[in-house]
């Protein structure tokens, strides 16, 4: 029978490998493989909000000096090697933020699409819109792994701003969590060719940072004084030892909330198949619902009809656009699936798939090694997230209308959504109009 945890642990060990350490939670978990896992933690360290060390060593009753960073208000301490199971009302572990969490997103890994064998450019999906000058002038900045050398190569791209490109570690050879944030770029600039795109590369090692980390990242790639990006999208995050938002992110979200409403955040559900843990920041967006300064984004199966088995989903999920086997352009190269194919869906253990031919069942074998030519197919709340970060900025000039990014996203979620009963738990589910994409 397949072991339902077995993939989480082989993705974890492909964090460590290429990140370093990871802490699995609760702790009984790391001990127990059979447990059920529920967050990733750097070990040996604490988050402590303040800027003082003398308190930081009281709070966490230390005997020994305290070495500390600081940052935006947030002290990262070592606890001489301890996990912290639980956080006192100032004091946090320092969970990491990926794109490969609990239940491992992308939610399959890359595939060949229809005609990805060196012939014609294969069928993108979402398509091509066909206004170029859609999203025109609205700057975008994606939190991602980065952009694959040669992606000029592909001219829905080809003008895209990013950080150092991500080589690969072995000539030819494409690792996991390679090519994923040139796949989203793809993806945004189908949906609004016009908008000026940024990469960063954050994410570059196995696409996980620590919340720590994220928090100055996203404070120092952006302007200290002066506008922010109108969107930013984030196809990352992480649930929490106690389901409380992530310290490292505060002052991010304090400044986004407070001095920038020109800006959004557009931020992925995350891929744990979970119907109740809140995943972090995506589900801060209840919290902001009037003034839409962040959108939580799941994703609709291959046929539309409902939830895919691997988005989560609850009434702190905003909106639920395509993310199951997207094609786009990804990287060429060698490659050999990493995880054991499974006749159940591993989101639904013991029961019925939540749909037939869900991404879990029709996976290649283990080891099986695919020739990419620059295209692939993938699933994950991780491409849903940039079909509607480009649908906002399409908003924004929609109709000769000028629209903050927020005010269109107010228009996108109230005018131009509808709900859906998923046809396998009857869940609502708020869906962008059809009748509104692009079509080819």
């Amino acid at each position: 029978m397949h072991d339902p945890q077995q993939r989480f642990w082989e993705q974890v060990e492909g964090i460590r490998s290429h990140f370093g350490p990871a802490a699995v939670g609760p702790p009984e978990a790391e001990d127990d493989r059979t447990a059920t896992p529920r967050y990733l933690v750097e070990p040996g360290f604490v988050l402590v909000r303040g800027t003082d060390d003398a308190a930081a060593r009281s709070r966490l009753n230390a005997r020994t000096d305290v070495a500390t960073q600081t940052a935006h208000g947030i002290m990262r301490v070592p606890i001489n090697g301890e996990v912290l199971a639980a956080r006192a009302a100032d004091v946090s572990p320092n969970h990491l933020v990926t794109i490969t969490p609990v239940n491992s997103c992308p939610a399959d890994e890359p595939s060949l699409p229809a005609r990805g064998r060196g012939g014609p450019a294969p069928a993108l999906t979402p398509p091509v819109h066909p206004d170029p000058e859609a999203g025109r002038g609205v700057d975008v900045l994606v939190i991602d792994t980065g952009l694959v050398p040669q992606f000029e190569e592909f001219t829905q791209v080809a003008d895209v701003e990013g950080g150092p490109r991500v080589a690969l570690t072995e000539p030819g050879v494409i690792s996991q969590y390679y090519g994923h944030g040139t796949f989203i770029a793809g993806v945004l600039r189908n949906v609004a060719p016009g908008v000026n795109l940024t990469v960063s590369n954050a994410l570059r090692n196995a696409g996980t940072i620590s919340e720590y980390c994220l928090g100055q990242v996203l404070l120092d790639e952006l302007p200290a004084d002066g506008p922010w990006p109108a969107i930013i999208s984030l196809s990352a995050g992480a649930p929490t030892v106690d389901e409380r938002p992530l310290f490292g992110l505060e002052e991010f979200v304090r400044r986004l909330v407070d001095e920038h409403p020109e800006t959004v955040l557009v931020a992925a559900a995350g891929n744990d198949g979970e119907p109740h843990q809140p995943f972090w920041p995506a589900a801060l967006a209840p919290q902001y619902a009037e003034s839409r300064a962040i959108v939580a984004v799941g994703a609709l199966r291959e046929d539309e009809a409902g939830r895919a088995c691997f988005s989560n989903c609850g009434e702190w999920v905003t909106v639920y656009a395509p993310g199951e086997r997207l094609t786009n352009i990804f990287a060429t190269g060698r490659y050999k699936n990493v995880h054991e194919r499974t006749r159940d869906c591993r989101y639904h253990i013991g029961y019925d798939p939540l749909y037939p031919h869900c991404t879990c069942v029709t996976a290649g074998e283990q080891g099986d090694e695919l020739h990419f030519h620059g295209y692939a197919r993938w699933s994950g709340t991780s491409f849903a997230t940039p079909i509607v970060a480009g649908r906002i900025a399409r908003c924004m000039n929609l109709d000769g209308q000028k629209r903050t990014s927020r005010e269109a996203a107010q228009y996108l979620l109230s005018r131009r959504t509808h709900t859906i009963r998923d046809r396998a738990d009857g869940l609502p589910l708020p869906v962008l109009f059809d009748e509104d994409r692009p079509q080819p």
